[in-house]
């Protein structure tokens, strides 16, 4: 699944892992989360829509 998941989409992650540790996952290192937000949502271009899982993929999200 998560090779499906970044077919389609960025995913970083807030994390106290080590940068490299982060990056061999295949997952962009995150910081700051609200600057990334902003950045992701400000490249992606109008209309854009982010998703934030607070507890990774243990998080189910919902459309509605």
């Amino acid at each position: 699944m998560h090779c499906r998941i970044l077919e389609r989409a960025r995913v970083g992650l807030h994390s106290s892992l080590a940068e490299d540790t982060v990056r061999s996952a295949h997952l962009e290192p995150v910081r700051d989360l609200s600057f990334a937000c902003r950045e992701a949502l400000a490249a992606a271009g109008e209309g854009a829509r982010l998703a934030v899982l607070p507890h990774g993929p243990i998080t189910i999200p919902y459309l509605s």
